[in-house]
């Protein structure tokens, strides 16, 4: 069967894996670029009613799936969809710098069950799938210029780079790679040109910000709060949690890595500079914050498929190779092709309130107008997306509001101050530990706020209350959960 062909049936059961779980409810960083999104479709710029410490990339991305697909899940995992198969297809292209066809099909095949994984989240729409397309688009450019020395392909390069980065703040390590393998060739005007292109999508959008007068919250969320947030792990515990995440990461496809480790001991001389250069920064890409968050390792699968093309050479170890991945594949065939939507999401999420989220979102919508604010206690923005319904506040994650940073007290402030300013029609209570993630040391402003005077103006209307056999939905004033994980819905008095 040609190459072609071949990809195109890699494209193909990528779709089929990834079309039955399009409608799988959005987890919060989903929520959190979605609602932005939304805004951006109302003519809300970034940061003007929603805060969040990554740039806007996403998020105007979101917004451009949306405009074509509509403002739904679906939409969502469409987009997310569109993304994997480019960016498989854009890897088969870069992988044949290197290999042969056979061996680039099986680098293409094997990036897309990696990044399919039940334990990487490849399912949910992540910044980090963003940022690998785009870096993955800058360097097969740059391989590209490399035989050519064409200035505007380099310049392309450059850009792609430049959006990685604009993608989540992780993007940057691509493009210091960029950068520093053309000054390992001795090309320093070139390396001064990409680093202009690279530069040029950061430039164009804080002049957007500034003109559209949201750029000093921008800089605050993104540069002054981000820092507090990525020096706040320290280095010895951020060394325990990347150990855990690797055993974690590595269980779905645990015969692809041992194949990829094999691969880093069998390319030539050449290959082996480039690919071990790409592949130590697309780890240290994983590293800002010492978080290690499952879906960050994302960021790592390019390189680890090309180093896995290394042992697909012709003749026996190709047929071994292609048999492992297929072996991968039938080992996580429950989650790629049986699950539904809220399994699936159970599976990976636990008790997190993702499907009721859902409910309580269409609740929303249903029972107000669009000009009514509502305000979400907790960290699920996707609930403020679902309703279509403007937040009360800018905090749509009560997160850095509990973490230990000189700002969280004021915000805590400013929430309370933003709830009895605006005076949301309806709130959400999220008793939900994930949602919060309250520290012995964290400020108390806005939880005592909450239970002494907050609540005194809000009646209930609903619960979903999370319980072992299964949320129980309860939409009226007097029922009590039984669950320590519960969500509350509650209507603000008209006295």
């Amino acid at each position: 069967m040609p190459p072609r062909a071949l990809l195109a049936l890699c494209v193909l059961l990528t779709i089929l894996a990834r079309i039955h779980l399009l409608d799988a409810p959005l987890e919060r960083d989903e929520g959190e670029y979605a609602y932005m999104g939304q805004l951006m479709l109302q003519g809300i710029p970034p940061y003007a009613v929603a805060a969040n410490m990554k740039f806007p990339g996403v998020s105007i991305v979101y917004a451009l799936v949306m405009a074509v697909f509509g403002q739904s899940i679906s939409a969502v995992h469409i987009g997310l969809l569109l993304v994997n198969v480019a960016t498989i297809t854009l890897l088969y292209l870069l992988a044949r710098h290197f290999y042969p066809a056979a061996p680039s099909l099986v680098v293409a095949a094997a990036y897309a069950v990696l990044s399919s994984g039940w334990s990487v989240m490849g399912m949910w729409a992540h910044a980090t799938h963003f940022v690998v397309l785009a870096a993955v688009a800058g360097t097969l450019l740059l391989l590209q210029w490399k035989h050519s020395v064409h200035r505007p392909t380099l310049i392309t390069s450059g850009l792609c780079f430049g959006l990685a980065i604009l993608m989540k703040q992780h993007g940057m390590f691509f493009a210091a790679f960029a950068i520093g393998y053309l000054l390992t060739l001795r090309r320093p005007k070139d390396a001064a040109l990409l680093a202009a292109a690279v530069a040029a999508p950061f430039a164009l959008l804080c002049a957007a910000l500034a003109h559209a007068g949201v750029f000093d919250k921008f800089w605050f969320w993104t540069f002054q709060y981000a820092r507090q947030y990525a020096t706040a792990t320290p280095l010895s515990a951020g060394i325990k949690v990347l150990v855990d995440s690797i055993r974690y990461i590595t269980l779905a496809n645990w015969i692809l890595w041992l194949l990829a480790a094999a691969g880093l001991f069998l390319l030539g001389r050449e290959k082996r500079y480039f690919l071990l250069l790409f592949l130590a920064v697309s780890f240290l890409a994983v590293c800002p914050g010492f978080y290690f968050r499952d879906h960050y390792f994302i960021l790592l699968l390019p390189a680890v498929a090309l180093a896995i093309g290394a042992v697909a050479k012709p003749g026996w170890p190709l047929w071994a190779v292609t048999a492992c991945v297929l072996f991968s594949i039938f080992e996580q065939r429950e989650f790629l092709f049986q699950s539904n939507p809220v399994m699936a999401t159970a599976a990976i999420y636990g008790a997190n309130p993702f499907p009721e989220a859902v409910e309580f979102g269409n609740f929303l919508r249903a029972n107000s107008q669009a000009a009514d604010k509502i305000a979400v206690l907790g960290s699920e923005p996707e609930i403020l997306f679902y309703a279509g319904r403007q937040s009360a506040t800018p905090y749509i994650y009560t997160y850095p509001l509990m973490e230990a940073h000189p700002f969280a007290r004021k915000m805590q402030e400013d929430f309370v101050r933003d709830m009895e300013s605006a005076k949301p029609k309806f709130a959400v209570m999220v008793n939900v530990a994930s949602s919060w993630l309250v520290a012995p040391d964290s400020p108390k402003v806005l939880l005592d706020w909450w239970a002494s005077t907050g609540i005194k103006n809000y009646q209930q209307v609903g619960v979903a209350d999370i319980l072992p056999a299964g949320t129980h939905y309860d939409w009226s004033p007097s029922y009590r959960p039984r669950s320590t994980s519960h969500l509350i819905l509650l209507r603000r008095k008209t006295n």
